[in-house]
């Protein structure tokens, strides 16, 4: 790991696991203090303004990366917790197979349903990524012409 510090080229350095909502994330204090509230370092949840200039399609595929594997990692929870428990894996089990789960945090007068399995919530963030991802693209075709 010492190593990586001193490559050149390197303008961020991202734990995979941290960006994998439910699953990990930077802890902050929620609203009505919520502790098990999460900034993920992936889009949709935050821009990445922060970083300086990156690819943005560069940006996108890691997003896409990391949620699709944060979606197979909850599906195989939600399937052996279902075979094993005859229960349905949700938000509010969650802790039951993780230590700390981390929700990302969605914002004023907005929550999440705790009988709901989180692949769902993950699913939609999936679709909701790709829609910004196309209008992205959709407004830099139309900046060009």
């Amino acid at each position: 790991a010492e190593g990586a510090y001193f490559i050149p080229s390197i303008s961020i350095w991202l734990n995979e696991r941290d960006c994998y909502p439910f699953i990990g994330g930077d802890s902050i204090d929620g609203p009505e203090g919520d502790d098990d509230v999460s900034i993920n370092l992936t889009l949709p949840y935050t821009s990445f303004a922060f970083v300086g200039n990156n690819d943005p399609d560069a940006i996108y595929e890691y997003s896409l990366t990391c949620l699709e594997n944060a979606y197979s990692i909850l599906k195989a929870l939600e399937v052996e917790y279902q075979r094993t428990f005859e229960k349905k894996l949700t938000l509010h089990r969650l802790g039951a197979v993780l230590i700390y789960p981390r929700r990302p945090l969605l914002g004023g007068g907005l929550g999440y349903d705790e009988q709901v399995a989180p692949s769902v919530y993950v699913e939609n963030d999936i679709r909701w990524l790709k829609r910004l991802h196309l209008k992205r693209g959709a407004a830099g075709m139309t900046r060009e012409k």
